[in-house]
């Protein structure tokens, strides 16, 4: 039997020409309805309304903090950090590639990927280079309005998570690391 998987998509730092590059991913199977309903209740629950740059420190870090409590051992939050890179489509395409096959081998599932603002010039560029890595992929799909959609606004708030830790924001680092120690937050590349 075939399981079939969840990636929601998004990314940081293109504003950095290249010198970093963050991409955050939920990974979810079937229980995605299940996550999307906690993660509204938590945003209700810490005031999160808005994207993670949108949103003061205060109340990302106690979003975060209860998405971490909850997934602890999931690791269904994943990252990666590229530095130096300008292929920003090819970062996504290897950050995806992965984080799924953490998941097993690639025939027993199929992926099915949501990503943040993603062109639909692209989305068969990025379909057709994940399964030149193997990868059984259902759809790719560009979503324009992420504040519709919570597990787009986790994988925000994954990236943001990442690049204020990188960027040396104490609490935030500490919440990486719980995040990490935890097995809630796991980085796709060191896998």
């Amino acid at each position: 039997m075939t399981t079939k998987l969840y990636c929601y998509v998004d990314e940081t730092g293109q504003d950095t020409q290249g010198r970093q590059f963050i991409v955050g991913m939920v990974f979810i199977d079937d229980s995605r309805d299940e996550l999307s309903e906690t993660c509204k209740r938590i945003e209700v629950d810490t005031g999160k309304r808005n994207k993670w740059s949108d949103t003061p420190d205060a109340v990302n870090v106690a979003y975060m903090r209860g998405m971490i409590a909850l997934l602890a051992s999931a690791e269904i939050l994943q990252y990666a950090v590229y530095e130096g890179i300008y292929d920003y489509i090819g970062c996504a395409v290897d950050a995806i590639a992965c984080a799924a096959l953490a998941f097993g081998h690639p025939d027993t599932f199929t992926v099915n990927v949501m990503y943040d603002a993603l062109q639909p010039s692209d989305e068969q560029k990025v379909a057709v280079a994940l399964r030149g890595r193997g990868l059984r992929v259902s759809k790719v799909r560009g979503i324009r309005r992420e504040q519709n959609e919570p597990l787009l606004r986790l994988a925000d708030g994954v990236c943001g998570l990442v690049r204020d830790a990188h960027a040396g924001k104490v609490e935030h680092k500490a919440l990486m690391q719980t995040g990490l120690s935890r097995r809630a937050l796991v980085n796709a590349k060191a896998e």
